[in-house]
């Protein structure tokens, strides 16, 4: 088996409406309880669009987002100390990052979104292990999207707490018209380039960046012909304990700077967008 994490109750009241502060410990001891532990190198293929997550170098820029090409990323079990928003501790997920020296990490960008504050879009960004806005390259591998993976209810849990399962969470969320990105557009032109060069994505930006999930179901592939243990969520661990849970949905947006990255969602444990096979390579 690839993977391994433990279970734990999912007993919590989903009661966000909005991306202003709140207590969301319990979502995050759920997190932190159920997520995979893995290191080495894998595929992303997002369920939804069947493109694989991957990092490239356009014009000089860093770019990390969803192409029809089969490329891996390096995943590295961690716990990292510093900062996330104005708290200080200590991170324990996994980092996905491009893999070479001097490379870049799939970091969390905050931004706005219709006004509200929020990690809006997964970036690419030096690498990093402690000190400011460390938990930004932070993320949990949570099992979602088929029966046999995602994460359930313990029979100790009350009938009414099974009702508030984790697709409450993403009601509600605003959504306007979409930044259409196509995916296949960059294709790491400049493959050769010094890595001290690339320009990188901000963490923080004023933009008010907009995300989009495919609904096109024709786009779907099948599951059961793929070779993986599991389907996973990617949350970010940025901002998990006070604010709404986020994670890596299926389209690429237009980012701050003119970036081309991979947008987030409030989580949703049944949105097949958020699904990603990962397999071992």
């Amino acid at each position: 088996m690839l993977f391994s994490f433990s279970t734990l109750s999912l007993a919590f009241v989903a009661t966000m409406a909005s991306a202003s502060s709140i207590d969301n410990t319990q979502m995050q001891a759920v997190v932190l309880a159920t997520q995979a532990k893995v290191s080495g190198s894998y595929t992303f293929r997002n369920v939804q669009t069947g493109k694989y997550l991957q990092f490239t170098r356009n014009s000089g820029k860093a770019n990390v987002y969803t192409q029809s090409s089969k490329k891996s990323v390096s995943l590295k079990w961690t716990r990292v100390s510093g900062t996330s928003g104005n708290s200080k501790g200590s991170w324990q997920g996994v980092s996905i990052a491009d893999g070479s020296s001097n490379g870049k990490c799939l970091a969390a960008q905050y931004g706005k979104q219709n006004g509200q504050g929020k990690d809006i879009a997964a970036v690419a960004y030096a690498c990093r292990t402690s000190g400011e806005s460390v938990a930004k390259q932070v993320w949990a591998l949570v099992p979602c999207g088929t029966s046999s993976s995602a994460i359930t209810f313990s029979k100790n849990v009350s009938r009414r707490r099974r009702s508030l399962d984790l697709e409450d969470r993403a009601e509600n969320a605003a959504i306007t018209e979409p930044v259409v990105v196509d995916e296949d557009e960059d294709e790491d032109e400049n493959e050769n380039e010094n890595e001290n060069d690339v320009e990188e994505s901000p963490l923080f930006t004023d933009e008010d960046v907009t995300e989009y999930t495919e609904t096109d179901d024709k786009t779907d592939f099948d599951l059961g012909k793929r070779d993986f243990s599991a389907t996973y969520c990617i949350l970010t661990h940025d901002y998990l304990f006070d604010q709404r849970a986020r994670a890596v949905g299926s389209t690429a947006v237009k980012s701050a700077g003119g970036f081309t990255s991979q947008g987030m969602v409030d989580f949703n444990a049944k949105d097949k967008s958020q699904w990603w096979a990962v397999v071992s390579s």
